[in-house]
């Protein structure tokens, strides 16, 4: 099959896939499931494996992040049943007004999202934004459009981010440099989106949606016994901790490689270790310091409660979420075995386009084709690092072309999509306005700064 051929089938079902479940309401899941092994036949793959390909990307992808969407929810069930959530929403209202509040939360996803996948802050930012939207009357559809373009932005230009952070080995980028200049392009950018584009009808952030109900219940239920609140260093412990740890085994990685210190720290800064600290945090918390949860039902124990009750609440929460992102695993499989990145390079060698538009273009089909942003932003340094000494631009300058390629067009086949969807109850189209539409226009932006300071010196 010619490149061409290979491209036009892929965009084909690609369009197939959506209108399916935009217009015929087919479920995701279902529509995913569907699209890979349609695409992977009429790409030339034999039946037996595409069923082969298909169950080793649901089982990747479920490996790599099934078990830290399924902590970082116990760890949102967690801040929300202990009060944590509400101490650290009076923590916000501390410095911002109650106007600027999905502003707060949006800079501190921005701030949390840079050491860890952009999945994990969009969870543990769900039960602070339910208890925003519960007590100020605020839509979560404002409050996601805040949330989600900052955990958006950092995921895909402020190492250690696991995908950026990797980019830079591959292509020999200066960490520190890609870290200051990630900021430097997209604060602004995030700025510029939440006071200029937010309040457009685009976004149109007043339409009302209500929090997830399990959020309200234990807010209510706190208020109605008029419990104390944790502190704020306990409150915000759970999801700063992993984020330390996490932060300091992308450093330790980098810089001592293969040192003891570094297989120590890598250990316990592992998503899984880390996260699973942060749920030990919250749930030994919550039983150490009984004081702060609601009079037991008759028969009940704290231990039961917390241990238990709470752990089945957050499988029930995490169930859609998992299988809908297990569905996107497949789409990787399929882009791997057809050659379809390789063949799309060629159709833009051929085309005459400039090659600085090679990584740039290629990430943002990655995006689109797979789902995920680390494998877009990764396999694209991979392809133009023997490119490099024909860029007339630094490293630096080439891993975040990289990584803004790698965020500017999610589909219904990216994980946060489905995690943005379910933990803020948003249907298809309002994630579409609150991440989709968000990412595509500050990514643009952050292309205008990156070519700016360059033009002006300051990112060479």
């Amino acid at each position: 099959m010619s490149p061409v051929v290979v491209v036009t089938v892929f965009f084909a079902c690609l369009a197939v896939m959506i209108t399916a479940i935009v217009k015929f309401k087919v479920n995701a899941s279902l529509a995913l499931l569907i699209n890979v092994i349609v695409m992977g036949l009429l790409l030339g793959v034999s039946g037996q494996e595409v069923l082969q390909l298909t169950a080793r990307g649901f089982g990747n992808i479920m490996g790599g992040i099934g078990i830290v969407i399924f902590l970082g929810v116990i760890i949102g069930v967690g801040l929300q049943e202990t009060g944590a959530a509400e101490s650290m929403c009076n923590f916000f209202r501390r410095f911002f007004s109650d106007k600027l509040l999905p502003l707060a939360a949006g800079l501190t996803t921005f701030i949390i999202c840079i050491p860890v996948f952009g999945d994990i802050g969009i969870i543990l930012m769900a039960p602070i934004a339910a208890t925003i939207s519960r007590k100020h009357n605020m839509s979560m559809k404002r409050l996601a459009a805040a949330i989600i373009p900052g955990q958006t932005l950092t995921h895909g230009l402020v190492p250690p981010t696991p995908g950026i952070l990797l980019a830079c080995v591959l292509l020999g980028a200066d960490i520190g440099k890609v870290i200051v200049y990630g900021l430097l392009i997209g604060l602004p950018s995030y700025l510029i989106y939440y006071f200029l584009i937010m309040p457009t009808r685009l976004v149109d952030p007043d339409e009302f949606v209500e929090p997830a109900q399990q959020y309200v219940d234990a807010a209510l239920d706190r208020e109605k016994h008029g419990l104390p609140l944790p502190n704020t260093l306990v409150s915000f412990s759970p999801i700063m901790v992993p984020v330390i740890l996490l932060t300091s085994a992308s450093f330790v990685s980098t810089l001592a490689p293969g040192s003891r210190l570094a297989s120590i720290i890598t250990f316990f800064g592992d998503r899984i270790i880390a996260m699973l600290i942060g749920v030990l945090i919250i749930l030994v918390y919550a039983y150490v310091k009984r004081s702060i949860l609601p009079p037991l039902k008759e028969g009940a124990t704290y231990s039961s409660l917390i241990f238990g009750d709470w752990v089945n609440k957050a499988i029930a929460i995490s169930a859609a979420p998992l299988i809908i992102t297990g569905m996107a695993g497949p789409f990787g499989s399929i882009i791997q075995a057809t050659n379809v990145a390789t063949m799309f390079t060629e159709v833009m060698r051929d085309s005459g386009i400039p090659m600085i538009a090679v990584p740039f273009v290629l990430a943002t089909l990655l995006l689109a084709i797979s789902g995920s942003a680390t494998l877009a932003i990764t396999t694209s340094a991979a392809i133009v690092a023997p490119l490099l000494p024909y860029l007339p631009y630094s490293v630096e300058f080439v891993a975040l072309v990289c990584g803004i390629g790698s965020m500017l067009t999610p589909l219904p086949n990216n994980a946060m999509f489905w995690v943005s969807s379910s933990v803020y109850r948003l249907n298809l189209r309002q994630v579409f306005q609150t991440f989709s539409l968000p990412a595509f226009l500050t990514c643009t932006m952050c292309t205008v700064f990156l070519f700016f300071f360059n033009a002006i010196g300051i990112i060479q």
